[in-house]
């Protein structure tokens, strides 16, 4: 499926967002967004924060175009760089347990890097 505008794309995939799948002319349909390979091996490399999130309970989403976002008493912490994995982890009361080495540094240097931000 091929949309015209990121809005429009955005808009369907917060629609069917676990309600898939679908069926059309008796053919199951899921839908899921278009990442890059390298995007995926990114977002596998955080399987260990990842792990330590759901089991406190932190809600996280993935940020675009590189970003892992977790929310905890208010407060969202955003991990974009290796070198603020620690912060990352210590700012939402986790151990540090993964170090910078397991990042593929030369794609996420090529990204704007954000940082930890606390509402209003």
């Amino acid at each position: 499926m091929c949309f015209n505008l990121r809005f429009d794309k955005e808009s369907f995939l917060q629609a069917v967002k676990g309600q898939t799948p679908y069926t059309f002319e008796e053919n199951q349909l899921s839908f899921f967004q278009d990442l890059s390979r390298q995007t995926l091996q990114w977002r596998a490399s955080f399987n260990g924060i990842n792990s330590q999130l759901r089991a406190a309970d932190i809600p996280y989403k993935w940020g675009y175009p590189r970003a892992l976002i977790a929310e905890k008493d208010g407060h969202q912490s955003w991990l974009t760089s290796p070198s603020d994995t620690a912060a990352f982890q210590q700012s939402l009361g986790l151990t540090a347990t993964q170090s910078a080495h397991h990042w593929d540094v030369a794609n996420v240097a090529a990204f704007t890097l954000l940082r930890s931000t606390a509402p209003g």
